[in-house]
């Protein structure tokens, strides 16, 4: 298409033995508020690296979410399946495309998930194409869904993160010709909580023998989340040449309020 040669493939994610389905969007109502999800759905494959096959990743970055819509080389374009699923059928977006700028650091965005509302309430998955800190997507109502973000510097010294929204938002309303803006990505902020309960009272071993010795210290649970500038969470961090490394575990120092450091350890899961 437009000279590109483009290695696109679509993927049985619902593993139910059938192609072109959509992922539709399901809410969860608790005492904190509405959270919402997209199940699994068919995903669209693109080899955008050339090297002939789909690679898997942590992030995702060949994979995007079927439906109506496809960026290939940073342009959009209508897909659909053959009724047979032989084919795929990809045509030039004639239609209004609204330029959207990522903010407040749209620079380090890589990739960006989206939910663009359809007729009767349903949404759609979209993973436009990003440059340098904007993107073209049609006119209509969305949500931010996903975030993928690279920190500057040398190769081997940068770190990716990806993070999700889960809260239903309000929609961003999307016009072509308007000023359009979203928040996401950096600068991420750190939100600690620590409760602190009394432990539960247990009896040693050497009960048995008359020497019992009870716990009566309090439990500290500290936790931690990394959310970035539109609410999204983030909780996948890799570094390195291809982001196939971790990075260090984070680090904690509790401190009294006259300045004498309490405990120090590592945070395991999150």
């Amino acid at each position: 298409m437009d000279g590109l040669k483009q290695k696109v493939g679509v993927y049985d994610s619902d593993s139910n033995l059938h192609l072109g389905d959509v992922s539709r969007a399901q809410t969860y109502t608790n005492l904190t508020g509405t959270s919402w999800c997209f199940p699994p759905g068919d995903t669209l494959l693109v080899d955008a690296a050339g090297s002939g096959g789909f690679e898997n990743d942590v992030f995702q970055s060949k994979a995007h979410p079927f439906g109506s819509v496809l960026y290939l080389g940073g342009k959009a374009y209508t897909v659909a399946l053959a009724p047979d699923c032989k084919s795929l059928r990809v045509e030039p977006w004639t239609g209004a495309l609204a330029e959207v700028a990522l903010q407040p650091q749209g620079g380090q965005v890589r990739f960006v998930t989206l939910a663009w509302q359809q007729p009767g309430g349903q949404w759609q998955l979209i993973r436009p194409a990003v440059n340098e800190g904007k993107v073209l997507v049609p006119p209509g109502n969305y949500r931010l869904y996903a975030c993928s973000l690279v920190g500057k510097g040398a190769s081997r010294d940068q770190v990716m993160v990806s993070g999700m929204q889960r809260v239903t938002q309000t929609p961003v309303s999307i016009m072509a010709g308007k000023a359009n803006t979203l928040d996401c990505g950096a600068p991420l902020e750190i939100k600690v909580t620590a409760t602190k309960t009394k432990a539960t009272s247990r009896l040693a071993l050497g009960e048995a023998t008359g020497d019992a010795k009870v716990d009566s210290d309090s439990i500290l649970r500290i936790s931690a989340n990394a959310a970035g500038a539109g609410g999204e969470i983030y909780s996948t961090f890799q570094k390195g040449d291809g982001f196939n490394s971790r990075p260090p575990k984070p680090s904690f120092t509790i401190v009294q309020a006259g300045g004498k450091t309490v405990a120090t350890g590592n945070l395991e899961y999150g």
